[in-house]
């Protein structure tokens, strides 16, 4: 081995560092040996520092083999991987891309969920040692996948190991399934399946055919048999026929050289195909009395006349105590949409809807075709009862047993809006409820600034509470405050009141157009409910949510 020369200043600071020993050139090889007549070589640097050691050279990876060959399902191999460097080998990882089914493991433990320190041990691989990681099929061909280690060999940081099935026959069905669908009686439809060789060998198709009743599975035409090289395919067009109502079930069979494959082939026979009601949209936010554009129009009826349905039919599922309103098909007077309108006609996909009351409204929509098969869908409203940007509180409740809740008689709930000055509850000026419907808040004298009471009746709600311009709640000290007292039970002229036992009732708090705040409760004759504090202009709703025996 040839060294490069040494720059005299090296040289000469070579030998002044290693003192009793002399030079001599053997073979253009530099040699130096020690000198019989000096005294101890000291391990000193020219300064005097020890000698530092010769660094060990890198670390290197061998893998056995390079890549992985299984038989088949269960099939097992080794993969050795050697230090081979000069330096320990440390593992840092070993992952897999592919398919899941090829188990890796080295000791009993699965090698992708060992740590470095626990594929190479602390200190690594030294120098000639080995792991062998046990390779297993857990799946049957054709598969395939990459076993990726990572390591610190500077040179092979990366290496990949293929795993798979190269020399098994493979044919791949390609979808895997037919599914037909839904298929009116006495209509036909086809579809078509790839046959491909995913191998690496030529395969022989042998056969193709459909088990089962021939008159309603059937090959349009039978692909031709023969050699199918690697990546080539063919493919295979099934027609089915609708022959007897309700579900069938059928499988192509396809037979070749070391491979069978069975794909399955499914449909339904239906009398015809029913349609599909569609709304949109399917969900409004609107203010109280305002008209809304119910629209079905994009409702479906695939074997209808022009794809349509023959008629839509909206109805009210669900709405506030007390709504009487109901889809129509047009507004008598658009300026005035509380006035209602005319008859809805099932043979208009649209229709209007005007809420007649605050909270929350479910319509459906019922399509039907010439069959008389129909299918549902639904619309939510939620109305608001805001007025302007201000403060709506809206309480709702029912009497147990009341056959009659519109009759103004039964359970009587009173609403409570306190003002931030207010000493407490049933004072005046500052409490509006039934005995101060429109006290004088704010500016005296304004009535813009002023709270409204409407709605005070027995038996049932709504009873409402707006405000709509309110005070700075952070100026005055404490929040509004909302409260419900049930104030007893009016019985009709002639009758006697029933024992209330409880009340169900309903506070819903809306600040601007926004529902912020909802909240129920039972009470019994007497009880006071405080529910809520608002903040404004934060737009903060507080829970109090105290029920007192009587009324604080």
């Amino acid at each position: 081995m040839l060294h490069p020369p040494l720059r005299p200043s090296l040289a000469l600071a070579a030998l002044i560092g290693l003192g009793g020993l002399s030079a001599c050139v053997r073979d253009a090889d530099t040699v130096l040996e020690p000198d019989p007549d000096a005294g101890p070589v000291a391990d000193a640097q020219p300064d005097g520092a020890p000698i530092e050691p010769a660094p060990a050279g890198p670390s290197g990876i061998e893998v056995d083999p390079p890549a992985i060959a299984l038989d088949g399902l269960g099939s097992v191999a080794e993969l050795t991987l050697r230090s081979v460097g000069e330096a320990p080998l440390t593992i840092r990882r070993i992952s897999r891309r592919g398919d899941p089914g090829f188990a890796a493991v080295h000791g009993g433990r699965n090698v992708l969920l060992l740590s470095a320190a626990e594929l190479s041990g602390d200190d690594g691989l030294a120098p000639g040692e080995a792991m062998v990681v046990r390779i297993e099929a857990l799946v049957a061909p054709p598969a395939e996948a990459v076993l990726v280690i990572e390591t610190d060999d500077p040179q092979r940081p990366m290496v990949e190991v293929g795993v798979g099935f190269p020399d098994t026959p493979c044919l791949r069905a390609s979808p895997p399934s037919l599914d037909f669908g839904d298929v009116a009686l006495g209509e036909s439809l086809q579809r078509s399946v790839r046959l491909e060789n995913c191998g690496a060998v030529p395969i022989e198709l042998r056969a193709v055919a459909v088990d089962g009743d021939p008159s309603q599975y059937a090959l349009v035409q039978p692909p031709a048999t023969g050699r199918i090289g690697p990546g080539a395919f063919v493919d295979v067009v099934v027609r089915y026929s609708a022959r007897v109502a309700g579900p069938s079930r059928s499988a192509l069979a396809v037979e070749a050289t070391g491979v069978a494959l069975a794909v399955p082939l499914t449909a339904r026979a239906i009398e015809h195909q029913c349609p599909v009601a569609i709304a949109e949209p399917a969900r409004w936010d609107v203010a109280l009395v305002e008209p809304v554009g119910l629209d079905g129009s994009a409702s479906i009826d695939t074997d209808g006349v022009d794809g349509r349905p023959v008629s839509w039919a909206w109805t009210v599922v669900d709405r506030p105590v007390g709504s009487t309103a109901r889809p129509i098909e047009d507004l008598f007077d658009p300026e005035n949409p509380a006035d209602g309108g005319s008859e809805d006609d099932p043979s208009t996909p649209r229709a209007i809807f005007v809420p007649d009351r605050a909270g929350r409204f479910v319509l459906e929509l019922e399509v039907v075709d010439a069959d008389r098969c129909a299918d549902t869908t639904r619309v939510v409203i939620e109305a608001c009862p805001c007025s302007g940007d201000g403060i709506t509180v809206q309480l709702d409740w029912t009497t147990p047993g009341d056959d009659d809740p519109l009759d103004g008689f039964g359970a009587d709930a009173d609403l409570h809006l306190l003002h931030p000055n207010a000493a407490g509850w049933f004072g005046q000026p500052y409490d509006c409820h039934y005995a101060n419907p429109a006290p004088d808040w704010g500016q005296l004298g304004n009535p813009a600034d002023d709270p409204q009471l409407d709605g005070d009746v027995a038996g049932t709600g709504p009873e409402r509470i707006v405000l709509a311009v309110p005070e700075d709640t952070g100026a005055l000290g404490t929040p509004y405050l909302v409260g419900v007292h049930l104030n007893g039970v009016r019985a009709a002229p002639g009758g006697q009141a029933p024992v209330i036992r409880g009340v169900p009732v309903e506070v819903r708090i809306y600040l601007g157009a926004e529902l912020r705040y909802a909240s129920s409760e039972t009470l019994g004759d007497g009880e006071f409910w405080d529910v809520a504090g608002i903040d404004w202009p934060e737009l903060r709703v507080e829970p109090r949510e105290r029920v007192y025996a009587e009324r604080p």
